[in-house]
């Protein structure tokens, strides 16, 4: 898809839906996973079941690609019973929940306006612990860069997902 039809569908399922996307991305070097979330929204957020699974490590421009698929899939639904969601975690094939926590790091992809901007805000895992969500690592990117590709969404993921390895692994939030 050319940069000029992205920047068209993005568009279009915002002004449809009247409401910015979003979808959930989660990241573990020690599961050699990455996990892309699409989501609906009903007055919050929920994770719809079909996840994609891409291994650790995978190419940029297949992240990047992945990304867009996900969030172009976000709806606006008016569904009453949300069941037992936390779609990525029951697709992660880790015994509990607290653990989901501790092996993947939380990053959220959505669009903000004005302008077509995608904002992607990571949790630090240590965050859990005790500063609930005091803290995030957030990046700003333009669709209307005339150099944004695939990979340029990639590499904006990976730079948040390393800045909150980093922030954990030199224990700098205690």
């Amino acid at each position: 898809m050319s940069l000029i039809e992205l920047r068209r569908e993005i568009s279009d399922l915002r002004t449809q839906l009247n409401q910015e996307l979003s979808a959930h991305i989660y990241i573990s070097k020690s599961e050699k996973q990455i996990i892309f979330a699409p989501v609906r929204y009903m007055g919050f957020s929920v994770e719809q079941d079909d996840v994609t699974i891409l291994p650790y490590g995978s190419s940029p421009a297949l992240i990047g690609q992945t990304a867009f698929s996900v969030l172009t899939q976000f709806k606006v639904t008016n569904v009453e019973k949300i069941g037992a969601n936390w779609a990525a975690y029951k697709a992660s094939g880790l015994r509990t929940k607290k653990e989901f926590e501790r092996r993947y790091t939380f990053i959220q992809l959505g669009t903000t306006h004005p302008c077509l901007y995608f904002q992607i805000i990571g949790n630090p895992v240590s965050l859990k612990k005790e500063h609930a969500q005091d803290l995030t690592v957030n990046a700003l990117i333009s669709l209307l860069w005339n150099e944004f590709s695939d990979e340029v969404l990639a590499n904006k993921i990976l730079q948040v997902y390393q800045a909150c390895i980093a922030l954990d692994e030199h224990d700098l939030l205690s």
